[in-house]
């Protein structure tokens, strides 16, 4: 993360996401219920950002978190969200 140009952070009540100006999502804190929108299927904690690498092609250009639930925006208007008890990304 030294190196990446944060443009913006969002933070829910066990997670956080980071976005870069590269349109690129990290995301760290619990996975419980797919709150991170990452790949893995077992609950797990985070420390260490990750990169959001289902969402590699788009261009994400906005980002919140809230306790159960991430949504992001992309450059071309589309929205998606994850978490609850879901545990891939979903598009809107």
């Amino acid at each position: 993360m030294r190196n990446l140009n944060v443009v913006q952070i969002a933070s829910g009540g066990k997670h956080i996401a980071v976005l870069t100006s590269n349109g690129k999502l990290y995301v760290c804190g619990t996975h419980i219920l797919g709150l991170l929108g990452i790949d893995n299927k077992e609950y797990k904690d985070f420390s260490i950002f990750q990169k959001l690498t289902t969402l590699d092609h788009e261009f994400i250009t906005h980002v919140e978190c809230a306790e159960f639930h991430t949504l992001c925006l992309t450059n071309t208007g589309q929205v998606y969200a994850w978490g609850g008890s879901l545990h891939k990304v979903l598009s809107i």
